[in-house]
């Protein structure tokens, strides 16, 4: 006595399982790419903000000449942080130079490092948002 029935499988009922197949692993491809969009998005923004914390900081100097303003030290250790965070090793040492001229009162270590940050966070920006 034979209770399962092997029957071969109809033309009709491969197609079917093989456009389910198609269907499951097209919707998986597509959730990836999705979430690694996502996950470049956020970090991009993140960046954002690190390379806007900068720019109070970078105005005032640029305006004013002078490195001691009340909110400095609360601008740069907002931005230090962010930038620890989210930029580069690169970007991360040219801000660390930054902070250490600005600590220091020397204006003549922070003019020589301010147009690099400020060419350094364009760039950045630039590359990306894929504008270059």
């Amino acid at each position: 006595m034979n209770i399962i029935d092997f029957t071969p499988l109809e033309t009709n009922d491969l197609l079917v399982f093989v456009s389910f197949l198609l269907v499951v692993v097209g919707w998986y491809i597509k959730v990836k790419q999705d979430r690694k969009f996502e996950i470049f998005k956020r970090r991009l923004d993140m960046r954002m903000k690190a390379f806007e914390s900068v720019l109070p900081v970078l105005k005032h100097i640029s305006e004013k000449k002078d490195l001691n303003h009340p909110e400095m030290k609360e601008w740069l250790e907002s931005s230090r942080s962010l930038f620890q965070l989210y930029a580069n090793k690169e970007e991360e040492d040219l801000f660390e130079k930054f902070i250490e001229g600005i600590n220091e009162n020397d204006l003549e270590k922070v003019n020589s490092v301010l147009p690099q940050i400020s060419l350094m966070v364009v760039d950045s920006i630039r590359k990306d948002l894929g504008l270059n």
